[in-house]
């Protein structure tokens, strides 16, 4: 299946796993002290990324809010450690190879965004 024929549904939980890897791989062989992508470094709780998302990118905050068990697997993800979550991450990149580029650029920015301010809610 194509991302552009990926529903509305599923879109959320696959950006979340796409900005999760699109950095992943790369930084599983960096130096000691080079940043991590935010996903796997950030201790913000789901709750914190909902207020953040309602700010910064509304639209996926309503996508999220309207299916449960997306949220379900974004808090199943983040009560891992950064190893685990690395693992996790690594293992749905290759499950579905290539669905973070192309159209949905925007969204991986304005995940990036999210993330980064976070801890602040």
């Amino acid at each position: 299946m194509k991302w552009n024929h990926l529903s509305t549904r599923t879109a959320l939980t696959i950006g979340l796993a796409a900005l999760a890897t699109a950095t992943t791989v790369g930084t599983a062989s960096a130096a000691p002290g080079d940043r991590t992508h935010p996903m796997l470094e950030t201790t913000c709780s789901v709750e914190q990324i909902e207020a953040a998302l309602a700010e910064h990118a509304p639209d996926l905050a309503q996508k999220l809010a309207q299916h449960p068990e997306h949220r379900a697997k974004l808090a199943e993800l983040l009560a891992k450690s950064p190893e685990e979550r690395r693992v996790v991450i690594q293992q749905r990149q290759g499950e579905h190879p290539g669905r973070h580029g192309g159209s949905h650029e925007g969204q991986h920015t304005r995940m990036l965004e999210v993330l980064e301010v976070c801890a602040t809610y």
